[in-house]
């Protein structure tokens, strides 16, 4: 499916361009080995994908609908260009841990796309609510309360639709709002 998603992208080349101008090695969320099979280009693609559907989907099944829709023209293309590089660079100024849950895929997914749905309009306490998020998250990890629910949907079924709309929503509550 990676491949036929690529090649139908070929003429979108909007993901391409954000990868030439963000360097995702930055982040320690991706192996070496995920970046020769293009992990990181199918990051961007459900990262877009998501954006572009205003919420989040169960697996990746709205990938492929979105290059399709969006093969021949994008019109926001410099918009969300734009908007996904604003994005990394503010998650890059925060200076994460390497070990910080946020470098999981399934948490660093959620901040980049909560970060970008307010278009990085972010509290200037949010390194710090960031930060007390984790810890509660990780000190409530075996709890049953908001935070252990986080910590379950952090681990496993990450890709469900309502794994990844509890984690941004209580992503919000506890960082943006």
């Amino acid at each position: 499916m990676l491949f036929m998603t690529v090649n139908l992208f070929k003429q979108l080349k909007i993901a391409k361009d954000i990868l030439d101008n963000i360097d995702l090695s930055d982040f320690p969320v991706f192996r070496e080995s995920e970046f020769t099979r293009m992990a990181d280009l199918y990051f961007i693609l459900l990262v877009m994908s998501t954006l572009e559907e205003t919420g989040y989907f169960p697996q990746d099944k709205e990938i492929e609908n979105y290059i399709i829709q969006y093969n021949d023209e994008y019109l926001d293309k410099n918009h969300m260009k734009a908007l996904l590089i604003k994005t990394f660079a503010i998650i890059k100024d925060f200076q994460l841990t390497d070990d910080s849950i946020w470098y999981r895929k399934s948490s660093f997914f959620t901040m980049v796309v909560e970060i970008a749905k307010v278009e990085g309009n972010i509290p200037k306490n949010f390194p710090r609510k960031l930060v007390e998020l984790e810890q509660n998250i990780m000190n409530n990890k075996k709890n049953n309360n908001e935070f252990g629910e986080y910590y379950n949907y952090m681990c496993s079924g990450t890709n469900h639709r309502k794994a990844r709309v509890v984690r941004g929503d209580i992503f919000k509550k506890h960082t943006l709002e």
